[in-house]
């Protein structure tokens, strides 16, 4: 009975021990995240490749990976950085958001422009251009959506999963009425838009909300150096 009885006190501490309630949580909300990002992911596909047909599907999936990497490359390995340097020095926070948001927004426009000249380039109508330029739009605001390094290092990852689901159900509402209605390409391209610029304003609305102005302007090159480990491993 002592065993038992030392077993559940146990437990009851771990239970409301704030750091296991604290990492609990945020790991809770980053599966439900992925869960529901993979279930509205393939159901919401399937519809869109069924409604778009082979040729329109893999038109925008091309347009989408195309901006996926070109993102990726602009990002500068930088997530990692800021996270870790916010967490080593909070006082200064504000100037490394600043900091990473200027040297993203920058670098990830460039990228994407250099995209949309090669698109502009190959592309045998202007409707391949269109699609792309609002994929693209999309993904510079996902780019400037760095108050997300503040929530990680900070255990606040609900803030940026409530806005990420906020975006994907908007996203997959907007899908479904497109492939119901018979939209065309172009239509989904604007949902794709919609989807990443919704999910950076959320995260931003989540952000001021905290209360306190922690976003200064800055220029800092030496954290494209620290970033270099990463950004090899992302290439």
């Amino acid at each position: 009975m002592s065993l038992f009885h030392a077993l559940q006190t146990k437990i009851s501490f771990w239970l409301h021990h704030p750091g296991i309630r604290l990492y609990g949580s945020n790991i809770f909300w980053l599966f439900l995240e992925k869960f529901v990002r993979i279930f509205l992911g393939f159901g919401v596909g399937v519809l869109v490749a069924r409604g778009l047909g082979p040729e329109g599907y893999g038109e925008l999936n091309y347009v989408i990976s195309l901006g996926t990497v070109l993102f990726g490359l602009g990002g500068l390995g930088l997530e990692a950085v800021a996270v870790r340097e916010i967490v080593r020095t909070p006082t200064q926070e504000g100037l490394v958001l600043g900091c990473v948001f200027g040297l993203r927004s920058c670098c990830i426009f460039s990228f994407l422009l250099l995209g949309g000249a090669g698109i502009w380039l190959l592309a045998k109508d202007d409707a391949h251009l269109s699609v792309y330029l609002l994929v693209a739009i999309g993904f510079f605001f996902q780019g400037l959506q760095v108050w997300d390094f503040y929530f990680q290092a900070k255990s606040l990852n609900q803030y940026m999963i409530w806005a990420q689901l906020g975006a994907l159900l908007i996203g997959a509402g907007g899908r479904i009425w497109g492939v119901l209605n018979g939209c065309g390409i172009l239509y989904f391209a604007w949902m794709e838009a919609v989807m990443l610029v919704g999910s950076a304003v959320l995260s931003a609305i989540f952000f001021r909300l905290q209360g306190k102005d922690k976003f200064r302007w800055a220029w800092n090159l030496s954290l494209i150096h620290i970033s270099e480990p990463t950004r090899q491993e992302a290439i």
